[in-house]
């Protein structure tokens, strides 16, 4: 059975291969060291814990188990009994009425107060399979566990999963699961898969070595040891300055706790679970607690007296330099304790620039500053402290460049006086930046070209230097310029002109201008407007004076046309449908920039561009020409003029007519204009009256004139009552003069016809009486007949009665 007494020796009991066993980690690990224990686990048990008997009144402490079915069960002297009660997890570990287990992969904690299933009570997400899988309980209630994975830390929570303290691991191999762990005293003893560890609690930190890289033998699945006993408020070391109230020393406990003094001089005040020890040189405290619930054990406390640091701050510096003065503190630190902690701080912060809290800071003193040096431990280590100071003086011998100047404009450069204003300097070098330099200490300087110039000084003494650059703004341009809102224009027009001359204002005195338009008038204003009232070519002038004065002028020429003047001329008086008319225009040809006509007939018929033009009109009316002049400057001009166009008139003589030799005279007639009393007329028999008498056969025309327009018409006259008889044919094919006597060529009124062909010797070779036939084809019998001479016999009569007969020869020529 586990024994947790203050004279026992404490134990870690781990179920390993084979059973349980007992492990003094007080004495090295030997062939006996661990030994198996008697008490047989039950089948499946995976964790163990030893802790105060929660099921029955004994024995108490005892052991507790997770079996296969991950229930407790509780070894009670004789068997193994099973509570019933589900643990939550394999990894138990209790203490003050409680048992503790963590579910390794997730970082849970259940608790089990054995009279109902473990509850969740929180869940440390830290953890997170960072082993070894375990926990540790104490006589508080409390419980504990370590991570040794990266980053590694051993946790204290109180019964409710609330954090109280933690510890920073160091020294330890990162691993995760495997074995368990055990907090004896201020040992921390952990067996994973790395090996087995030893870790030592000091302050913050567990310091972990390796005990042995094999571990305990028989695989260790999980440790249980008693639980932790009284325990002090910081550590198990603590730190006293061998002056004031002393320290004070609390245990965390069941109770009631006994103090004593093992060794040394140290004096314990009060009684209970906190007292007040002083000493004047290291001492070793004990506490018992007396607690039978499995935690009556002891814990010792070693109080530490700290000695007396010597500190300096090292020796006084005198610092000379340029406005900026750079150190290096040398401060000394002795009679120390290696393992104790000793805080450096220097002040004033404002003028360190690294190594605060060092021995040997560096520091930029303005002005003569004394620096204090602090050197204290922890409050955990006995809040101790000493102090000195050192002083450091400086001298500045800094130069600060300045200058001041004063500028006397030119208008072919600038001249400037320049007065330094420099302190502690004795040499001095003025840049110019026009490429020239000086080393007088008031120079003055001409500056050819307007611009801004970048001075700089440099003044400097045996130590220190500087510069300060001004920049001269010396642009005061002139630039005389101006727009207009028209260079062109017409006789009498006005023209805007726009100032937009560069100037610069100094000295409250802003530009003047003068404008001269070259026709002997002048004007003084910023911007004008001038009227041009002859025509001709201006050049206008703008003069710009500037504060110096400087001058500037500039010129533009301002061109005025003439006003123009229009009209045009028509070739008749009179207008006839049809009869071409000729247009001339008369108009200002200078600034002519487009013609235009326009005839009033139709909308297609405007003629650009052209003088003189023809034109006619295809019916008769009245018509209004408009004659456009267009011009560059002057406004556009136009004239109209409106003319009557007449229609031309008709004429009829009627139709062809033929008249017989000797026969009555004949009356032609104009039928359409007889009656007209506007009509004359002209034949060409040189008669005027609407009609003449024809005696003979011929052609006659009539001119008719109405309005001034003429129109004219002819009537052909034929020969009638007569027949014309060829004296030769030639019937040869050709289609001239093939037949003898074509009727309808030759003979006019026929009424009735007759004609006979003979050869020389009477014989008649061709007869017609066809008044339409064609004659004689030459042909006897269908033959051709010989050329010669053959006769003719020929009657006929005339539609007025009259009959007559002809004889005679024709030629028959091939």
């Amino acid at each position: 059975m586990p024994t947790c007494t203050s004279s026992s020796t404490p134990l870690i009991y781990y179920i390993g291969t084979g059973g349980i066993y007992n492990f003094d980690p007080t004495l090295a690990i030997s062939s006996t060291n661990p030994s198996l224990n008697s008490i047989v686990p039950p089948s499946g048990a995976e964790g163990i814990s030893v802790n105060a008997n929660l099921n029955a009144a004994s024995p108490s402490p005892t052991f507790y188990v997770v079996d296969g079915s991950i229930d407790y069960e509780y070894y009670n002297g004789t068997v193994w009994v099973n509570t019933g009660f589900n643990a939550g997890d394999v990894n138990p570990g209790g203490g003050g009425g409680y048992i503790f287990s963590l579910v390794g992969a997730t970082g849970d904690i259940w608790r089990f107060d054995g009279i109902a299933n473990a509850t969740l009570i929180t869940t440390v997400s830290s953890f997170n399979t960072g082993g070894p899988y375990d926990v540790q309980g104490d006589c508080a209630g409390n419980f504990y566990i370590l991570r040794m994975e990266t980053t590694a830390y051993l946790e204290e929570y109180n019964s409710s999963g609330t954090l109280i303290h933690s510890w920073a691991c160091s020294g330890q191999t990162s691993t995760s699961a495997g074995g368990g762990f055990a907090i004896i005293g201020n040992h921390v003893y952990a067996n994973n898969t790395s090996g087995f560890w030893d870790g030592v609690i000091t302050g913050t930190n567990v310091a972990f070595s390796l005990v042995t890289a094999s571990g305990l033998s028989n695989n260790p699945e999980d440790f249980g040891t008693c639980p932790v006993g009284a325990s002090r408020s910081l550590n198990d070391t603590s730190f006293y300055c061998g002056m004031g109230a002393g320290t004070t020393l609390t245990a965390n406990g069941a109770g009631p706790f006994t103090w004593s003094v093992v060794y040394g001089p140290a004096v314990i005040t009060g009684a209970g679970a906190s007292v007040t020890v002083t000493a004047s040189s290291t001492s070793l405290i004990t506490v018992l607690d007396s607690n039978t619930n499995g935690c009556g054990i002891s814990l010792d406390s070693t109080l530490l007296v700290v000695p007396t640091a010597t500190v300096n701050a090292g020796f006084p510096d005198h610092l000379v330099g340029c406005g900026t003065f750079n150190d290096l503190l040398n401060g000394s630190l002795t009679n120390t304790i290696p393992w104790l902690t000793y805080n450096i701080s220097w002040s004033p912060v404002a003028t360190i620039n690294s190594g605060r809290n060092t021995l040997n800071p560096s520091v930029s003193p303005a002005s003569n500053t004394v620096y204090h040096i602090v050197v204290s431990t922890p409050a955990n280590e006995g809040a101790c402290s000493w102090q000195d100071s050192v002083l450091i003086t400086t001298v500045d011998t800094s130069v600060h460049a300045g200058y001041s100047y004063i500028v006397k404009y030119g208008c072919h450069g600038d001249t400037v006086m320049f007065t330094n204003t420099t302190t502690r300097a004795l040499y001095y070098k003025w840049v110019f930046a026009d490429g020239s330099i000086d080393t007088a200490t008031n120079p003055t300087h001409i500056f050819v070209n307007q611009g801004i110039y970048n001075v700089i000084l440099y003044s400097k003494n045996p130590i220190c230097n500087d510069s300060n650059t001004q920049a001269i703004n010396l642009l005061h341009p002139l630039h005389a310029s101006y727009t207009t809102d028209k260079d062109s224009i017409c006789q009498g027009g006005q023209v805007a002109f726009t100032n937009t001359s560069i100037t610069t204002v100094r000295n409250g005195i802003s530009p003047s201008y003068y404008w001269s338009y070259s026709d002997g008038t002048s004007d003084v204003t910023t911007n004008t407007v001038h009227t041009f009232t002859e025509p001709g070519l201006y050049k206008v002038m703008l003069a710009v004076a500037d504060f110096v004065p400087c001058y500037d002028t500039v010129y533009h020429i301002i061109e005025v046309d003439s006003l123009p003047y229009i009209s045009f001329t028509i070739s008749d008086s009179v207008f006839c449908q049809g009869k071409g008319i000729t247009f001339t225009g008369n108009y200002l040809n200078e600034g002519n920039t487009g013609l235009i006509w326009s005839f009033g007939d139709n909308e297609n018929t405007t003629i650009f561009d052209r003088n003189p033009v023809d034109h006619a009109y295809d019916v008769p009316g009245t018509f209004t020409i408009k004659f456009v002049s267009d011009y560059r400057f002057c406004p556009d001009t136009s004239v109209t003029k409106t003319i009557q166009v007449n229609a031309y008139p008709t004429i009829n003589l009627g139709p062809d007519t033929v008249m017989c030799p000797n026969a009555a005279p004949i009356t032609l007639v104009d039928n359409v204009n007889a009656n007209n009393a506007g009509a004359t007329w002209l034949w060409s028999t040189g008669e005027t009256t609407p009609s003449i008498l024809i005696k003979a056969p011929g052609t006659y025309y009539a001119t008719v004139t109405l309005g001034g327009c003429s129109a004219s018409d002819s009537v052909n006259v034929l020969k009638d009552c007569y027949i014309d008889i060829p004296n030769a044919f030639t019937p040869n094919g050709d289609g001239i003069n093939d037949y003898f006597l074509p009727r309808p060529l030759l003979s006019r009124g026929l009424t009735s016809f007759s004609m006979k062909i003979f050869d020389r010797w009477g014989e008649l070779l061709f007869e017609t009486t066809n008044i339409d036939g064609r004659g004689w084809d030459g042909k006897f019998n269908n033959v051709l007949q010989p050329q010669g001479v053959y006769v003719y016999m020929i009657d006929v009569s005339f539609y007025n009665g009259v009959a007559e007969h002809f004889n005679g020869n024709v030629t028959l020529m091939h």
